[in-house]
């Protein structure tokens, strides 16, 4: 349990939040196998809550679409009994529920896996991220709305710092095109990413906005440099495969301009980076 100081509200936060445990426990007792043994069990260990039920996915729901995925129930009348009561939403709504309530906290996303024939659903324990609450309650207040995909982007990105459309697709399930218009919108609508580079070689990072709210002014300043160095590293790793570089090669990849990349040569020469030939057909290539 976290306690949060706001104004004199004191809002506490579990670690694993009540929503994303109630609606887990009830899709595992309207959707196990009953035809099977065993029972449904709740692990909890030091760093994780493990919650496990008789019965495989059905209806070509896995793991890696079970967010997005039309409704499905193995047992019809027993989901229409919780529905009636108002324990359950027969619209999928209770699997985006819990991404949600554990997301919006800045909690790791929960972990769906196959097990021999059960179904593992793990909550990872993690604190709460009063700065990523606080960006989300910053969005609220601007009217803007902040969706499941939203948050596992942005989760995404407070780990591994940059994502590419391939990337987003697979974190948010999500298709390719689907990821595309979601990046678009959050850089150009939302204004929580900028991107780095254009047409294959196009990545997105946080915004200088969403990355003082999220880590600081001084952390963004810094970051901007490891993304200097990081632009340094794909070009040599390029560059190390025997292949040769373009300058409008350089800038589709990384978003700069002609006079940057020249730069950015230069002080790439002493990693081994040469000019070879004048004019257009200047190339770059790696010879130590």
């Amino acid at each position: 349990m976290v306690t949060v100081e706001s104004g004199l509200v004191h809002p506490e936060f579990s670690t694993y939040p009540t929503i994303a445990l109630r609606e887990a426990l009830l899709n595992a007792f309207g959707h196990r196998d009953y035809r099977m043994n065993g029972t449904i069990m709740l692990k909890q260990y030091n760093d994780k809550l493990i919650l496990t039920n008789p019965g495989e996915f059905v209806g070509g729901i896995t793991p890696k679409n079970i967010l997005h995925h039309p409704p499905v129930a193995r047992n019809n009348h027993l989901m229409d009994l919780l529905d009636r009561l108002k324990l359950v939403n027969r619209s999928n709504l209770g699997v985006s529920r819990i991404f949600r309530s554990l997301l919006i906290e800045g909690k790791e996303p929960p972990i769906y896996r196959e097990v021999g024939s059960n179904i593992e659903l793990t909550f990872i324990s993690s604190p709460l991220n009063k700065d990523f609450k606080n960006l989300i309650n910053h969005m609220a207040q601007e009217k803007n709305h902040i969706d499941v995909d939203h948050l596992l982007i942005l989760q995404y990105l407070i780990r591994h710092e940059e994502i590419d459309t391939s990337i987003a697709a697979e974190v948010a399930q999500r298709s390719m095109e689907q990821a595309r218009e979601l990046l678009s919108k959050m850089q150009n609508d939302l204004n929580l990413l900028e991107s780095i580079g254009r047409g294959k070689g196009r990545y997105f990072t946080l915004s200088r906005s969403a990355y003082k709210l999220l880590k600081g002014e001084l952390q963004y300043e810094r970051q901007q440099i490891l993304d200097k160095e990081a632009v340094k590293i794909r070009i040599l790793s390029i560059l190390k495969t025997d292949r040769s570089l373009t300058n409008k090669e350089i800038r589709q990849l990384t978003g700069m301009n002609q006079k940057q990349v020249q730069r950015l040569v230069k002080e790439m020469e002493p990693d081994g980076v040469k000019i070879v030939g004048k004019g257009a057909g200047t190339k770059y290539i790696y010879s130590p």
